[in-house]
């Protein structure tokens, strides 16, 4: 395969791992908001009036209890952020002439499986999903993002 093929796969790949991306970036701050409520619950129970390290003080729940909620309403936009994204590439991908293709990457890029998970959905050789996947990525670019970057 060519060079200049090479870097056309590469970037639509990149440019369809968005979904992973936000994947990733929602389950981080899920797992913020998750440790900010956790620290709610303080450190130990108290029987007398001295304070207790890892306890919170009062004043600062109201504030954590904001920042909680911020980060929900941030992961509410991301999911909704997310099924665009999705929605958008799904109807790029279902567009590509190649069955094979279109399966390889709505699997790999929208429903984020690992190759061994499509390989064995297909029942192909490793090798050949490989080589479905550059074929279906170099048809995608040409459809989509070479005439996006003409435009430019």
């Amino acid at each position: 395969m060519k060079k200049k093929d090479e870097a056309k796969i590469e970037e639509a790949a990149y440019y369809l791992e968005a979904v992973q991306r936000l994947m990733d970036r929602i389950q981080h701050k899920v797992e913020l908001k998750e440790q900010l409520k956790l620290s709610l619950l303080g450190g130990a129970i108290r029987y007398d009036k001295d304070p207790i390290q890892g306890s919170i003080a009062s004043d600062k729940l109201g504030d954590i209890m904001c920042e909680v909620a911020d980060m929900e309403n941030d992961i509410d936009g991301m999911l909704i952020r997310l099924q665009k994204i999705r929605a958008r590439e799904l109807k790029k991908i279902d567009r590509l002439p190649d069955l094979n293709e279109r399966v390889v990457l709505k699997r790999l890029y929208l429903d984020l499986e690992d190759i061994w998970t499509v390989k064995e959905h297909l029942g192909f050789h490793l090798h050949s999903v490989y080589r479905i996947r550059k074929r279906g990525l170099l048809n995608y670019y040409n459809l989509y993002l070479d005439k996006r970057l003409k435009k430019k």
